[in-house]
């Protein structure tokens, strides 16, 4: 087989020769990413060989491809996608869109993704659509390898989710690894990608927003496991209002080049929200709170924590009435539950999380007017003149009552009084989009409902502060 002649420009391959001919065909070496040009109506050609041995042998060897789309052209309307046609047979050597294999490709915006187990060697060609009202080129990235993808493509949540945002900050949580791997995620934040290429990471790249700082941290505040760990990664110099695309990539053995499809994170704008995170006793919270925002935010943190950890006393005097070693009242729980659960609620209620006044949003939040918050300490000590809240899930309310010993006496409200003082988690997946402050509660614990999505009546508003749950005000008096 002819080998092309090919032109290394600017880190972009060129093919020298007339494309359509057999000699064109570029040969593609293993566990190798390589970038190409593409003009509409053009093709490209490509053969890889697994081993000379496989060859000869005809033994079967897996094969992995992705073709990710860097750059498009432009024009007035919809950009179409490039097309990956297929062919694992000598008797076809240039597939096109008339003659080519059966193949099941994973198809995502700017991403191609196909793999066999059963063939040594194999042609494909990348073919550029038919068009007459665009100008540019296609740049793509074809990455090849018999070991695994070269550029595997993950979804959200798989390697990091969205805390929250403040003005300014994006605060992340990493998915948990092993405390003696060697786990390491980037985080790109990216504006203006075309909707067509959004799974592309290379695209991805020649939008990401520069001049950010980004500080990682260890943290075990959503694992169970003592020999696991997260990372915490604080995104800063952030601007007020903007929309990002936040991808996450991941770097491993071989030149593997992972990425997680990317998450949205809409920095707030209202500056009094201002985001905490690694508190002393409530060490669950990891949001925006209300607070000046020109104080300094370890000092917000310090006093939020303080106050929440001296409303906790009296049902630690509580609860140690109890005899948690000899005397067993659930099957399924125990006191250390109990302290784990009511500290976690306890949080939510004292520490509320601070929120643009969005209607577009499915959250449950809570608007007070001037001269108003959730409790005193907030009104004397921040005097907010308005501001609105995510509600907690009310399911924090629920994990109470299961968890703690009946003697507490803990109960929820039901009916319109829940649906005032908490939210409901609308829909599964969507901890980067919450619809109530859950505040690391595990999403499988949390109950799906669509009991309400807003408490925003002027007949209610009003009551918030006043009708907090009876239990609170018992273990709090």
């Amino acid at each position: 087989m002819a080998v092309p002649i090919l032109l290394l420009i600017f880190g972009v391959f060129m093919v020298v020769p007339v494309l359509g001919q057999p000699n064109n065909t570029i040969p593609l070496q293993n566990n190798k990413i390589a970038s190409f040009n593409l003009t509409a109506g053009q093709q490209q050609a490509f053969y890889f060989q697994t081993s000379q041995q496989a060859l000869l042998a005809k033994r079967a060897t897996p094969v992995f491809l992705t073709i990710s789309t860097c750059v498009q052209p432009t024009g007035p309307a919809h950009i179409p996608a490039l097309q990956l046609y297929l062919s694992t047979s000598s008797s076809n050597t240039l597939p096109s869109p008339t003659h080519h294999d059966p193949a099941l490709i994973d198809q995502l915006p700017g991403y191609l993704a196909w793999n066999t187990s059963d063939t040594a060697e194999v042609w494909f060609s990348v073919v550029a659509p038919q068009a007459t009202d665009i100008q540019g080129q296609w740049q793509y990235q074809v990455g090849i390898s018999t070991a695994g993808l070269m550029q595997p493509v993950y979804n959200v949540g798989q390697l990091a989710t969205l805390d929250d945002t403040d003005t300014t900050n994006a605060l992340f949580l990493s998915a948990p690894y092993a405390s003696n791997a060697n786990f390491n995620i980037t985080p790109l934040l990216a504006v203006n990608i075309p909707i067509e290429l959004t799974a592309s990471y290379c695209a991805a790249q020649l939008h990401q927003v520069p001049s950010l700082s980004i500080n990682v941290s260890q943290t075990r505040r959503d694992v169970q496991d003592a020999s696991t760990l997260q990372q915490q990664i604080m995104v800063s110099n952030l601007t007020i209002g903007q929309t990002y695309s936040v991808y996450f990539a991941q770097q491993l053995a071989g030149g593997i080049q992972a990425m997680q499809l990317p998450l949205t994170a809409r920095m707030k704008t209202d500056s009094r929200c201002r985001l905490i995170h690694d508190l002393s006793f409530c060490d669950h919270v990891a949001y925006s709170v209300l607070a000046d925002a020109t104080q300094d935010i370890k000092n917000i943190s310090q006093s939020y924590d303080t106050y929440a950890s001296g409303l906790y006393q009296p049902f630690a005097t509580a609860i140690s009435q109890f005899n948690c070693n000899t005397t067993q009242y659930s099957l399924v729980r125990n006191c250390l539950d109990c302290e784990r659960d009511y500290k976690r609620w306890l949080c939510a209620v004292t520490i509320p999380r601070c929120t643009d006044n969005d209607n577009a949003t499915n959250a449950a939040t809570y608007t007070y007017g001037a001269g108003s918050a959730r409790n005193d300490w907030i009104q004397q000590t921040y005097n907010p003149n308005g501001y609105t809240e995510m509600l907690p899930c009310i399911d924090l309310c629920y994990q109470v009552v299961q968890s703690c010993p009946p003697f507490l006496q803990f109960s929820c409200p039901t009916d319109d009084l829940a649906t005032l003082q908490y939210g409901y988690w609308l829909t599964k997946n969507n901890t980067n989009n919450p619809s109530c402050n859950r505040v690391d509660l595990t999403p499988a614990l949390l109950v799906i409902s669509d009991a309400s999505k807003r408490a925003t009546m002027a007949s209610t508003m009003a009551l918030l502060p006043v009708v907090l749950s009876t239990s609170l005000l018992l273990l709090l008096a």
